[in-house]
Formats: C-alpha cells, structure tokens, sequence
C-alpha cells in the first residue's frame, strides 16, 4: 500500500512510504484466505496510523519554523 501525506489546500505532499505484510493461508480457499487477508491487512494499517502521525507532527513543526 502507498501512501502519501498531503499538505492542502496546497496539495503539496510532504511524505510518501510503502507498506507491505505478508500472511500465509494455509489453503486456497476463500475461507482459509479471509483471516490472514484481515491480519496482514491490520498489521499494515497499523503501520500507516503510525507513520502518518510521526510525519504529520513533523510536517506541522516544519511549518511553524
């Protein structure tokens, strides 16, 4: 997943990284796919909150500098 921290109304993006998680399933069937889908998907949205937050704050310092 890509993502990018966007300073507006400029539209200035001021960050930009690449999450990836990786869960095996142990069958492919949509139901053994479902639960590590919904881990792997957590684990990286967990990474984004907290990237987003850190790069946010020092978006928000460099601006009042």
């Amino acid at each position: 997943m890509n993502v990018k921290l966007v300073k507006l109304p400029q539209r200035l993006i001021v960050a930009s990284h690449t999450f990836e998680s990786v869960s095996d399933a142990n069958m492919n069937s949509m139901g053994s796919i479902v639960g590590p889908f919904d881990q792997a998907l957590g684990k990286t949205l967990k990474g984004v909150v907290a990237w987003a937050l850190r790069n946010g704050e020092k978006a928000a310092l460099q601006r009042e500098a």
